[in-house]
C-alpha cells in the first residue's frame, strides 16, 4: 500500500440509547393513623396515671368526708375499747388475760340507705370462744367496771341503782351497769346550755351503759348510750301494806309457764321453749307487789340462750306487767 494513502477509518461506535427514567410516584399521603407515636408518650403515660392514683388516694384520705358505714367499720375494728357517741369504754379483751375471749361477732346500728345516717348509740360484741367459764369471764369484768377508775353502777332497766351484788353462780345471767355519759348536757354545768341551744330545761342527761349476759357457751357485752339518769335504789314494799297473801314462787313460776307466749308478745307456742328466771324480792308496779321474771329463749342444739325480756308478775297472779322496748312497764292484757 502507498505510503499516501489513507487507511480506511474504522465505523463509529453506535451509543446505547437510555431507558427513559421512569417517572417518580408521587408518595400517598399517610393516613393520620399511620403517624408513629412519639416515644416520650409511652415514657409520660406512666407517670400520668400514677399521679391520677395518688390524687384519689390524696382526696379519699385527706378531703372526702368520712360516712357513717366508715365510722361503723373503724369502730369494730377497735379491739381495746368499745366506742359509743364520745364514750370510750375499754373492752372485755383488754381487761382478761389475752386469748381468754375471742370476738366472733359485732351487731352494728343500720344504715339508713337513702339518708345514708345511723344513731351511733348501740353495739354488741360476741364472744363465743371462751377459754374459761363465761360467768368467770363476766364477774371479771364486772369488778373491772364497777371499780373507782372507771365508776361504773349496778343499775335495773329502769337505771335504779341496785344495792345487792348480782349473782354470777348462775350458768346463764345478767348484769346492767351504767355511769354518766361524757356527751351529758345536764342543765346548770358546763356545756349543759350550749347543748340545749340556750334552754337549760331542754338538756338531757345521758348514760353509758353495759349490759354483760352470758350463758353456759357464750358471752355478750352490749354498750349503749341512753337517755336518763341513775336513779335512787327502789325501796322494797313494806310487807304490812301487802293485803293479799303472797303466792309461793313455786305457785307463781307454774302460773306463768302455762301462759299463751302470744299474749306475753313472744313468738312460739308453749311457754316450754323459753327459761323463766326470778329475781330476789319485790317491787311494786302501779301500786302492785311484783315478782320480776327473766324470760330467755332456749336457742338448741346449743342450748345457748337469748334473752326475750322481763316481766312484772302480781304476788297473787291477777295482774301482768312487760317492760316494752322504750324502757316503759306497760300492763299485758291477760284475758
Amino acid at each position: 500500500m502507498k505510503d499516501n494513502e489513507k487507511a480506511p477509518k474504522a465505523p463509529k461506535k453506535v451509543k446505547k440509547q437510555k431507558a427513559p427514567k421512569a417517572a417518580k410516584a408521587k408518595k400517598a399521603p399517610k393516613e393520620p393513623s399511620e403517624k408513629k407515636i412519639p416515644k416520650i408518650f409511652f415514657i409520660i403515660l406512666p407517670v400520668i396515671l400514677l399521679l391520677a392514683v395518688a390524687f384519689v388516694v390524696v382526696y379519699m384520705v385527706f378531703f372526702r368526708a368520712p360516712s357513717v358505714q366508715d365510722e361503723i367499720d373503724k369502730i369494730k375494728k377497735m379491739t381495746d375499747i368499745y366506742k359509743v357517741g364520745s364514750d370510750e369504754i375499754p373492752s372485755l379483751e383488754s381487761v382478761v388475760a389475752e386469748g381468754m375471749a375471742v370476738r366472733t361477732s359485732v351487731e352494728t346500728p343500720i344504715v339508713d340507705e337513702e339518708t345514708g345516717e345511723a344513731e351511733l348509740t348501740d353495739f354488741t360484741y360476741r364472744y363465743r370462744e371462751v377459754n374459761d367459764t363465761p360467768s368467770d369471764l363476766a364477774e371479771e369484768y364486772y369488778e373491772f367496771l364497777v371499780s373507782e377508775e372507771q365508776g361504773f353502777i349496778v343499775t335495773d332497766q329502769e337505771h335504779h341503782e341496785l344495792e345487792a351484788e348480782p349473782e354470777f353462780d348462775n350458768a346463764i345471767g345478767s348484769v346492767i351497769l351504767a355511769k354518766v355519759s361524757v356527751d351529758s348536757a345536764v342543765p346548770g354545768e358546763e356545756g349543759g346550755e350550749a347543748a340545749a341551744g340556750g334552754d337549760e330545761e331542754a338538756a338531757v342527761e345521758k348514760l353509758a351503759q353495759v349490759i354483760v349476759a352470758w350463758s353456759e357457751y357464750a358471752l355478750a357485752v352490749q354498750v349503749t348510750q341512753v337517755e336518763g339518769t341513775i336513779l335512787p335504789p327502789v325501796k322494797e314494799p313494806d310487807p304490812s301494806e301487802i293485803q293479799r297473801e303472797p303466792l309461793a314462787l313455786k305457785a307463781q313460776l307454774e302460773y306463768f309457764n302455762n301462759l299463751d307466749p302470744a299474749k306475753l308478745g313472744l313468738p312460739g307456742d308453749f311457754m316450754s321453749e323459753y327459761r323463766v328466771y326470778p329475781v330476789d324480792g319485790l317491787v311494786r308496779v302501779s301500786g302492785e307487789p311484783c315478782r320480776v321474771l327473766n324470760v330467755y329463749l332456749m336457742d338448741l342444739p346449743a342450748e345457748s340462750n337469748t334473752f326475750m325480756g322481763t316481766f312484772y308478775l302480781s304476788t297473787d297472779n291477777s295482774k301482768l306487767f312487760k317492760l316494752d322496748d322504750s324502757g316503759a312497764i306497760v300492763s299485758v292484757d291477760m284475758s
